[in-house]
């Protein structure tokens, strides 16, 4: 769900967390900036009799709320098998942003697909990717969030780590493809993390343009990287961090 969320929320919809419902557990519910509510119930699973399951208990859900909006979402390019309320993400999406404009108000897409369908296909195109590899702690959330993602911002670009991406395959096989889609990729070596020394070492075997950065001292670190260019930082500056990445992002790009 935590991927689907993140999905939601670069598409400016407004994401609420996992909450009971009059007694009633759902993964997530989002609204338009209108206000509509619209129920999401999401299934990694491409089992038919699974989903027709879910398909059945979302139209008691929405009974029991009181809202004609509901989706099972499933990952894109999954099979849906024509189940009513199961759609991927990206039709999701694309629905909660026709609900704001007035477009529709029929809970059931399938029966203006092509409406549905030619709003998917005019989404623009996606912005390039910046892989960031880095420890999933929570002191680590601002070097991310209001650093790295500030910055690639500031050039076009899309952050991008593992635990904000929808996949519906092996989880190593959609890093290794993630990391080799990406226009740039920065590791935070801090800690020395293992799994991020992992993906440092694919993205150089992939000729990736990579920064390094790290709020552990370098002399602290594994032996193997201290020799590449590393940019210090603190936990608690990395308005200072943003400033700088951006400058190195702007020349990495400036080689391409």
């Amino acid at each position: 769900m935590r991927q689907i969320k993140s999905r939601l929320i670069r598409s400016e919809v407004q994401v609420t967390a996992p909450f009971p419902m009059k007694g009633l557990l759902m993964d997530a519910a989002l609204t338009t900036p209108a206000n509509t509510l619209i129920l999401i119930d999401a299934r990694i699973s491409t089992d038919k009799d699974v989903l027709t399951t879910a398909s059945s208990n979302l139209e008691r859900f929405k009974e029991v709320i009181g809202t004609e909006h509901g989706f099972v979402a499933v990952p894109i390019g999954a099979p849906t098998y024509d189940l009513p309320n199961v759609e991927p993400l990206d039709r999701v999406v694309a629905y909660a942003k026709m609900l704001d404009k007035g477009e529709r108000e029929d809970n059931v897409p399938r029966r203006k697909a092509r409406d549905l369908d030619a709003v998917v296909q005019a989404e623009p195109e996606k912005p390039k990717t910046l892989f960031v590899a880095m420890p999933f702690a929570q002191e680590y959330e601002d070097t991310f969030f209001l650093a790295i993602s500030a910055a690639a911002q500031q050039h076009g670009l899309v952050a991008q780590r593992m635990d904000a991406i929808v996949y519906d395959d092996l989880i190593m096989t959609k890093m290794h493809k993630s990391i080799t889609s990406s226009a740039l990729f920065i590791a935070d070596l801090s800690q020395g993390n293992p799994n991020v020394m992992y993906e440092l070492g694919y993205a150089k075997a992939k000729n990736r343009p990579t920064i390094l950065i790290s709020a552990t001292p370098v002399a602290e670190l594994p032996f193997d990287v201290r020799g590449w260019p590393v940019t210090q930082y603190k936990l608690g500056q990395v308005h200072k961090l943003a400033a700088e990445l951006s400058k190195q992002i702007k020349e990495l790009k400036a080689k391409e």
